[in-house]
């Protein structure tokens, strides 16, 4: 099976004991390397053609996507340093043994995690997957999908939660105390900001929203230790 037949189908997970059954969580931790950005990174590679050398740049969750697809599929790839990088990932990413550069190589094209097309089309998939009852969408407040979402359905009852770009995060109080009773009552690891995430899909649910679905956009295994 292909790396990119692996991308989506993420599993639909409806809380039990919170949000009065009114909450599901999209949990995209299922991705082949872990996260929602399969989706994007699917997409950019699918509109390339296959001889054409791809970079990306910073050390996050869209460059570890980047590296896994990469890898399975044996496209050229590199990863430019940016000053900055969260260190976390940097062996994830080092792993799938993409080489480090410091300046674009000739002929690259470099992977934007901001890339309002193809996030466009990756959430236009991820849409198709949900049942026709959604009705409150919480989702990571990506730059690119921000745009992307009021292009692919205008229309759509939305709360956003800011993203911190794999950035260090303090957590709100309501958010620790959502993961650590989600762990508890469902046997779900959230990353913080995951935690935040499904922490404001509660609060819709608890103010009267029908339903709720929460983008869960990775697994908390990545942020182990990290509060």
């Amino acid at each position: 099976m292909s790396w990119g037949a692996l991308v989506g189908g993420t599993p639909l997970l409806r809380l039990r004991q919170s949000g009065d059954g009114r909450v599901m969580l999209k949990l995209e931790g299922r991705q082949a390397s872990g996260s929602y950005w399969d989706r994007l990174v699917a997409v950019q590679f699918g509109l390339l053609a296959s001889e054409v050398p791809v970079a990306v740049s910073g050390r996050h969750a869209h460059s570890v996507a980047v590296a896994a697809y990469a890898r399975a599929t044996g496209r050229q790839a590199v990863l430019l340093a940016e000053a900055g990088d969260e260190p976390r990932l940097e062996a994830l990413v080092g792993s799938y043994g993409l080489p480090f550069v410091s300046a674009l190589p000739a002929g690259a094209v470099l992977l934007e995690r901001d890339d309002v097309e193809a996030h466009r089309r990756a959430f236009a998939g991820w849409l198709a997957e949900l049942p026709s009852e959604a009705g409150v969408l919480v989702l990571p407040a990506y730059a690119g999908l921000v745009q992307a979402v009021d292009a692919v359905a205008p229309g759509l009852s939305v709360v956003w939660v800011e993203d911190d770009f794999e950035r260090r995060r303090t957590l709100s109080e309501d958010a620790a105390c959502r993961r650590t009773q989600v762990a508890h009552r469902e046997g779900l690891l959230l990353s913080p900001l995951g935690a935040e995430l499904v922490d404001a899909g509660v609060a819709a649910a608890v103010q009267g929203a029908p339903q709720v679905i929460v983008l869960v956009p990775e697994g908390g295994q990545r942020h182990l230790g990290w509060w």
